[in-house]
């Protein structure tokens, strides 16, 4: 979070609406594998959740919803117009897989709550998975929804959960030099400064 000229913006936040997927990445940036109960957040707790983040800060400039996989959550239409209609919310993106091709209600709520899909491109997804992706990108060309490619069409690999030795100091710098700096995740009611965190 940060203090711009006396305005408190978040420059980019994803907001966390569940904790299933149907991959199991090793490597998942969002620590999915290691979850050991997995949730559903609703469009209630996304509601209100929402509303107290922003009611400390006047701007999120991008806000993310993901996963897991955003097209498990069986009230993402419902959560995708709850962050739509937030005022202090200036950009609103989706981060999928792209395994799944959701059903008409998703894809009339991503258009119009003006969505950007970002999809994820990880190599050596099964037949079916790479079939899945251009039939989503088929849909959503259809309904005019925009899409890109996450990461410029090549997968980060953040690496596993493991313990390296580092000292406090060490882990400190890391942290405070991370190149990806200026991201947050809104899990719940918490907002982390990092989404390994």
């Amino acid at each position: 979070v940060l203090d711009m000229a006396s305005e408190t913006v978040i420059p980019f936040t994803d907001i966390d609406i569940t904790t299933f997927c149907n991959l199991r990445c090793k490597r998942c940036a969002k620590c999915i594998p290691y979850f050991r109960e997995r949730k559903h957040f609703t469009a209630e707790e996304i509601r209100e959740n929402l509303e107290l983040l922003t009611r400390y800060i006047d701007t999120v400039y991008v806000a993310n919803i993901i996963g897991g996989e955003p097209f498990l959550n069986p009230e993402l239409p419902e959560i995708i117009r709850i962050c739509s209609e937030n005022k202090k919310i200036r950009t609103l993106e989706l981060t999928t897989n792209a395994t799944i091709v959701p059903g008409e209600r998703v894809l009339r709520a991503l258009k119009d709550g003006g969505i950007t899909v970002h999809i994820s491109n990880y190599p050596n997804l099964d037949q079916r998975y790479e079939e899945n992706r251009e039939k989503l990108i088929g849909k959503l060309k259809e309904y005019g929804i925009p899409y890109e490619y996450q990461f410029h069409e090549i997968w980060l690999d953040f690496g596993e959960i493991e313990r390296h030795g580092y000292t406090d100091r060490e882990l400190e710098q890391m942290f405070l030099h991370c190149p990806m700096n200026s991201c947050t995740v809104f899990n719940g009611r918490t907002l982390y400064r990092c989404g390994k965190a």
